[in-house]
């Protein structure tokens, strides 16, 4: 009886003991939460009753006996930690000087001190002269030892798993936030504060869980402690609790990753919190939070699936697409040999597209026509049509299979852009950057308005490497939009030291030189991104349109369609591929190369393996034209209808029917009779059916 009245006893002075280290923690801020406090005081109360059960087996190793004293002085030296609990109820000691208020706690921890080690004396001394007896009273002070050294390690893993503290917050709404330049939609979590984020995607095997952290815009970097731990779809704890110091500030989104190795595939949220009080490494060590309060906030991004950089064939997919860039810009397709040569020589390393068409000669058909595989009429943004935003895009497509996604587009330009505020130009993109290049205002004098001067194209791909580099573990799908080589007003000014105090050059001239300042650019930009990724990237240079319609409507774009594009990278066979395609087919060629599955659209095919039956087909203009190639043949049409009237087309008008040579010059042939009236009938055929097959679907 007496040795489960010794347990009993030193049980409730490590838990009085345990209440105290709590309750100092809990006032420097260094413990949060009744769980947490709970596990501690259990944790510390086992561990000063293993001791104090090690004490007693030590005792009766040395000096077995069979006497009860002993064990009644060991027991009133653990039964002097009541001289505490006055403090413990709130009552404290009328002390004369005021000084040594705040060092109660400290005197009354010294007086027990003092009686307990005065008991432990007199229980040594008391077993010296008892009887003596056998060593079965060591087993049991031992045994009893080893079963609170279990507990307090049951504690421990308790505490730092964080399996009872299972209270959260739901995370705020999501909104559109800016950190150095990069747009994203994140959410502004308050210090101390426990919110549950939601997994917006199922982690797989070889997966991880990201969160971006940034501060307010103009906030300065300061170092802070995150600390998460994943939920399962029952808001239960899963896999240990992540604890992580970080430095976030204004300029840049900053990331870090948890391992996969740290959930289960039940996963479905992320239980997250952070502090600007950084704790000590024995306070983490012990699975310590710090107290909810404070009301800084940090912008959060995530958390998101995403993929580990190894087990691909490419981790990295960049595609680079320059508004208004031509074929005849580069002496690889033909054109000139001094404009572009760095970049044509990257196109003779990898797959060149020799026989490629926009879908659109404007901005919005044939970017959305890139990012989502669909022809401008089953998307409908086209002639400042509003189509469909509920279709999928290469970057949800991206992020689906755990790709880190991000583009960075000059849509900020002079004028309206018509991608500035369209959906799918941004869809499933986790980064989105609009201010580079960004726009900068020169004092013209006077009364005249500011004027106006473009960015560099050097500024947005500086940005766009910097966020490589910062991801280079992560796997990347990046896009990149440049405009320089596109505005008719940016193109005088791109490089204005280009221009002679004599002269002014000529459009062509300018247009040269910008070609080859770009050249060089991106020369720098891909030797660094190789330098980052090595051989585990494929790139994608095209253009999306080389001539912008808008700008002069009555001109037919006909020979302006055909624009370049080519793909290289490690896992990439040099060739060319004469198989004309669009647009549509550039994020199935790509998947392929890099090599990824990709759903499978109707619109859109990889190149290399396409036959020469397939017919690309163009659209622009109100009348709605039509531009049909197949083979070697292309036919012009005039629907006579404006484009989502809901009208049915009527008898199509044939503009041209030319054959189209290797070389690029066509000739006309007859539209009336003659050896390719087949041809021209199932170009005919085709061009009706993608009318009445597509275009409905965006007439309702």
């Amino acid at each position: 009886m007496l040795f489960f009245t010794h347990i009993s006893a030193a049980l409730l002075s490590g838990s009085l003991l345990g209440v105290i280290v709590r309750r100092v923690l809990a006032a420097e801020g260094l413990l949060a939460g009744f769980g947490p406090g709970l596990l501690l005081v259990g944790m510390i109360a086992a561990i000063w009753c293993a001791l104090q059960q090690s004490w007693m087996a030590a005792v009766w190793l040395l000096k077995p006996s069979r006497g009860r004293l002993p064990l009644v002085f060991d027991t009133l030296s653990n039964l002097s930690v009541l001289v505490v609990a006055p403090w413990l109820m709130g009552y404290s000691i009328p002390l004369p000087w005021r000084s040594v208020q705040k060092y109660e706690i400290l005197l009354l921890l010294a007086a027990f001190g003092g009686l307990h080690v005065f008991f432990k004396l007199m229980t040594f001394y008391a077993a010296l002269y008892v009887y003596p007896g056998g060593r079965t009273r060591f087993l049991g002070h031992l045994g009893a030892a080893v079963l609170c050294l279990v507990a307090a390690l049951f504690c421990w893993r308790g505490l730092t798993e964080g399996k009872w503290e299972i209270g959260w917050e739901p995370a705020p709404p999501a909104a559109d936030c800016e950190v150095g330049g990069m747009m994203s939609r994140a959410a502004a979590l308050r210090e101390g504060v426990t919110y549950k984020l939601p997994i917006s995607e199922t982690i797989k095997a070889g997966m991880m869980a990201a969160v971006w952290l940034g501060c307010e815009q103009g906030d300065h970097e300061k170092t802070i402690q995150v600390v998460c731990q994943f939920l399962d779809v029952l808001d239960r704890p899963t896999g240990a609790l992540i604890t992580r110091e970080m430095q976030v500030d204004g300029a840049l989104w900053r990331s870090f990753s948890i391992p996969v190795t740290q959930a289960t595939a039940k996963a479905a949220s992320v239980r997250f919190s952070w502090t600007s009080k950084v704790l000590p490494d024995w306070i983490m060590a012990l699975g310590l939070r710090p107290v909810a309060g404070g009301s800084e906030t940090i912008l959060a991004v995530g958390p998101h699936a995403v993929a580990a950089p190894t087990g691909r064939a490419a981790d990295t997919v960049v595609v680079v697409a320059l508004d208004g860039l031509r074929a005849d810009d580069m002496a690889v397709f033909g054109g000139r040999t001094d404009a572009m040569p760095k970049l044509s020589e990257r196109a003779r390393r990898g797959q060149i597209w020799d026989r490629f068409y926009t879908t659109a000669p404007e901005p919005a058909g044939a970017w959305i026509s890139l990012l989502t595989g669909r022809s401008p009429l089953t998307h409908g943004y086209f002639g400042g049509h509003e189509g469909n935003a509920t279709l999928p895009t290469w970057a949800t497509q991206m992020r689906e299979k755990g790709y880190v996604t991000a583009i960075y587009t000059a849509a900020k330009g002079l004028g309206i852009d018509p991608l500035e505020n369209n959906p799918l130009a941004v869809k499933g993109m986790l980064f989105v950057n609009h201010q580079c290049p960004a726009e900068q205002v020169v004092d013209s004098g006077g009364a005249a308005p500011p004027r106006m001067v473009p960015g560099s194209v050097a500024e947005t791909l500086e940005h766009a490497a910097a966020w490589v580099e910062e991801n280079r573990d992560k796997a990347v799908f990046l896009v990149i939009r440049l405009r320089e080589s596109d505005h008719p007003v940016w193109l005088p000014r791109h490089d204005p030291s280009s221009v002679p105090r004599s002269g002014r050059l000529s459009a062509d001239q300018q247009r040269y030189d910008v070609m080859q300042n770009i050249d060089e650019k991106l020369d720098v930009f891909f030797n660094r991104l190789s330098e980052v990724l090595g051989e585990r990237a494929v790139y994608c240079v095209l253009s999306p349109f080389s001539l912008d319609i808008r700008r002069d409507p009555m001109k037919s774009p006909e020979q302006g369609l055909r624009i370049p594009g080519f793909c290289w990278g490690g896992s990439v066979s040099g060739g060319r591929v004469s198989v004309p395609g669009t647009l549509c087919d550039v994020f199935p060629t790509v998947m392929a190369l890099a090599g990824l599955d990709f759903p499978e659209y109707p619109e859109g095919g990889v190149l290399h393996r396409m036959g020469d039956g397939r017919v690309c087909a163009s659209v622009w203009g109100n009348p709605l034209q039509l531009s049909l190639r197949y083979g070697g043949f292309r036919l012009t049409l005039d629907t006579g209808i404006r484009p989502f009237s809901g009208t049915a087309p009527g008898e199509m008008r044939p503009v041209s029917f030319e054959q189209v040579s290797e070389d690029g010059s066509a000739k006309q042939v007859s539209a009336t009779a003659g050896p390719y009236q087949t041809v021209l009938q199932n170009l005919l055929n085709t061009g009706r059916n993608l009318l009445d097959a597509e275009a409905p679907v965006l007439r309702q």
